[in-house]
């Protein structure tokens, strides 16, 4: 799945214009925000130069492994794709990337260096009406990815879900925040796991 041809943009801000004419074009679309987690620990461990290069080695990865994406720009240590395929397909490939990325030293001159990446992801027309309201679902996403521990990939929330909060006793929602704090999660995450074990149990 070699994309040899993607265009790296050297900014964020050549990536905006492009992705409102994609928008036009495509009737779906989705937006990747990609972080390499502690990237702060590599260059201190290892040296700027080493760094520059496991930078140099995310941006080879993303375009070898995604099959349809159309657009790279880096800012940082944060990375900004663009690509066509729904977002459940580019859910999957991005998954299988980090899992690799995870699971493998990789060879950086003579080193052999061990990172990890997190992941936020939107979709349009899912998540997002626009080009703005697109970048910034995958960013809020990026976020809740990093918040909850990095090494993982998030998706938008859906911002037409509410919370029901009046369906709860103030205890069961005191309760609730408090197992939130302890575990680490969002009540939204444990509300949603919740629910899942629900349905799960009366379908079978």
């Amino acid at each position: 799945m070699a994309n040899d041809h993607i265009p790296v943009l050297p900014t964020l801000d050549e990536l905006r214009p492009r992705l409102e004419s994609m928008l036009a074009q495509h009737s779906r679309l989705t937006m990747a925000c990609l972080d390499l987690d502690n990237f702060m620990e590599i260059n201190q461990r290892y040296g700027r130069a080493v760094g520059d290069q496991v930078l140099a080695t995310v941006t080879r990865l993303l375009a070898a492994n995604l099959s349809d994406i159309a657009a790279l720009a880096r800012h940082g240590d944060e990375f900004y794709a663009i690509l066509t395929s729904p977002r459940e397909v580019s859910f999957i490939e991005l998954e299988e990337l980090r899992r690799y990325i995870h699971e493998n030293q990789h060879p950086i001159g003579s080193e052999h260096v061990s990172f990890t990446v997190s992941t936020g992801l939107a979709g349009y027309p899912e998540d997002a009406r626009n080009a703005q309201e697109l970048w910034r679902a995958a960013e809020s996403a990026l976020f809740i990815a990093k918040r909850q521990g990095r090494n993982q990939i998030r998706l938008a929330a859906n911002e037409s879900m509410t919370l029901k909060s009046n369906y709860y006793t103030g205890t069961q929602l005191e309760r609730l925040s408090d197992l939130a704090r302890r575990l680490g999660r969002t009540e939204a995450s444990l509300l949603r796991e919740a629910l899942d074990d629900l349905l799960r149990k009366y379908s079978e």
